[in-house]
């Protein structure tokens, strides 16, 4: 059975998964505009 904390480090490494994605899909959108 996972821990509360187990739970929770997955959750937050999720996260900033998505963000770290989001933003570079972001900023390589930017990129392309400008060239």
């Amino acid at each position: 059975m996972q821990t509360t904390s187990d739970i929770y480090a997955h959750v937050t490494k999720e996260m900033n998964t998505e963000a770290t994605d989001i933003l570079s899909n972001v900023l390589y959108a930017k990129k392309a505009r400008e060239n």
